[in-house]
C-alpha cells in the first residue's frame, strides 16, 4: 500500500472502506486456519457486528457477537437478524463452557487493561471447545500506551493466549502500525 493510501485510510476512509481492507488483508490468512470443524465463532468485542456475518459465512455456520456495550449490540442485531449477540457483563460472556469452534478477537485486546487481561482470557478458554481455534489479530506496534490503548508485543500475546500455542500466521499496516495475525488451536 503507498503512503498516499495509508493516510487516506487515517483519515479520510470509511467504517466500510476499513472493514473491507481489513477483509481483504486477514481473512486470506485466517481461512487457511480453518479445518471445516468450526461452525460456531465468537466473535469477542464485536462491537456494531462489522464482521460477524461474514465470520458466520466464512465458516458455512453461525456466530456469537459478544460485546461489553449494549448500544453497540443493539446496533449489531439491527443488521443481523439470524447470528446471535450477547452482552458481556463482568467479564463474563454468557454462554456454555466448550460452546464455541472458533474465536475471533480483532484489535479488541489492546483496549484491555492488564488488571483484566487474566480475567478475560481465562473466560475465552472457558467457552473454547478443545482442539478450538484462536484468532487474534492486534496491533503490536512499539507505541506509547496511551489512556485507552495498550500496545503489547508479539512475544506477550503467545504468553496470554499460551493455552492456544498461537503462532504469528500473517499481518499488514495500518496507518503506519503493524497489525499481526495470530492463529492457533487449544
Amino acid at each position: 500500500m503507498g503512503e498516499n493510501s495509508v493516510v487516506s485510510l487515517k483519515y479520510n476512509t470509511s467504517v466500510e472502506e476499513i472493514t473491507a481492507y481489513q477483509e481483504r488483508m486477514i481473512f486470506p490468512v485466517i481461512s487457511k486456519a480453518l479445518n471445516g470443524s468450526e461452525k460456531i465463532l465468537l466473535d469477542f468485542g464485536c462491537g456494531t457486528g462489522r464482521f460477524t456475518r461474514q465470520l458466520a459465512r466464512l465458516i458455512g455456520g453461525r456466530a456469537i457477537g459478544a460485546d461489553p456495550i449494549m448500544e453497540l449490540l443493539d446496533m449489531a442485531r439491527q443488521g443481523d437478524p439470524i447470528n446471535e449477540y450477547v452482552l458481556i457483563s463482568n467479564n463474563r460472556i454468557p454462554i456454555d463452557d466448550a460452546s464455541v469452534d472458533a474465536i475471533w478477537i480483532c484489535l479488541v485486546m489492546g483496549g484491555i487493561p492488564e488488571t483484566q487481561l487474566t480475567a478475560i482470557v481465562q473466560e475465552l478458554k472457558r467457552v473454547l471447545r478443545p482442539n478450538g481455534l484462536v484468532l487474534l489479530i492486534e496491533n503490536t506496534s512499539a507505541l506509547p500506551n496511551s489512556t485507552h490503548w495498550t500496545y503489547r508485543t508479539r512475544e506477550r500475546y503467545q504468553e496470554i493466549f499460551d493455552f492456544a500455542r498461537l503462532t504469528v500466521s500473517g499481518g499488514y499496516q495500518e496507518v503506519d502500525e503493524d497489525i499481526t495475525i495470530f492463529t492457533g488451536r487449544k
